[in-house]
Formats: structure tokens, sequence, C-alpha cells
């Protein structure tokens, strides 16, 4: 039996990615979580551009790298805000050997203020990129 844990109202001070999780090219296996009312307070995506903190990628998730794998099965995403992509998830695999993978969780309610990503068919809450 998988043990959960509940990330609930994180905002960490600074302008970073992720606002209960980030990380680059870490693979993750995330079991029964609740996630809510989290986010990444930052403007301007990971990398800062010119005159912004950066920082706004992935309400509550945001992982970044080549290859590695986001596992999420049994959770629930929820109320999270990412000011620039990806209300819920921001997922980037930079050389497309990346995988995320999502089973049996409910995403809802993850806004992305300003996001330039496409978002999922079925949710506006995770954002996707790949860099060419």
């Amino acid at each position: 039996m998988r043990s959960g844990a509940d990330l609930d109202d994180l905002a960490l001070p600074e302008p970073r990615p992720g606002g209960a999780l980030s990380s680059i090219g870490v693979s993750w296996q995330i079991y029964n979580s609740l996630f809510t009312d989290n986010s990444a307070v930052g403007f301007g995506a990971n990398r800062a551009r010119l005159g912004t903190p950066g920082g706004g990628n992935g309400g509550a998730i945001c992982l970044d790298g080549n290859r590695y794998t986001l596992d999420l099965a049994g959770s629930i995403v929820r109320d999270n805000v990412g000011n620039e992509g990806g209300g819920a998830i921001f997922f980037v695999s930079n050389d497309r050997t990346g995988e995320l993978r999502i089973t049996e969780s409910t995403l809802s309610h993850n806004p992305a203020s300003v996001s330039r990503l496409p978002a999922s068919p079925a949710s506006s809450s995770w954002a996707r990129a790949r860099h060419r």
C-alpha cells in the first residue's frame, strides 16, 4: 500500500516555478496525494525574461529536463495557479524523451494566467512544452 501527501496553500516568497514541487531532471512517482491552493508566484516563465523575475510555471508541479518521468496516480490537483504556464502541471522534456503519465487522478480549476502554451483538450490545467 502506498501512502500519500497533502500539499496545500504553498506559495514560497521568492519567484520560483512549481508552487509545491519543482525539479530539473528528476523522476517522480506521486500516489494518492492532494495538491490544493498552491501557486507559482513569478512572471515570465522559468528563466527570467528581461525585466521579469521568472518562476511563473506550474501552479502545483513544475518539471524540466531531458529523460525523466512524472507518474501521478490516484491524486487530486485542484485550485492551483500558475502565473505563466501550467496552472496544475508544467512539464518540459527538452530532448523529447521524458514521460508524463496521469492515471486515476483529477485535475480541476487550475488556471494559468498568461500561458502561451497549448493546453490539454480535456482541461486547461496543464502545459507541456518541448524546446526545439
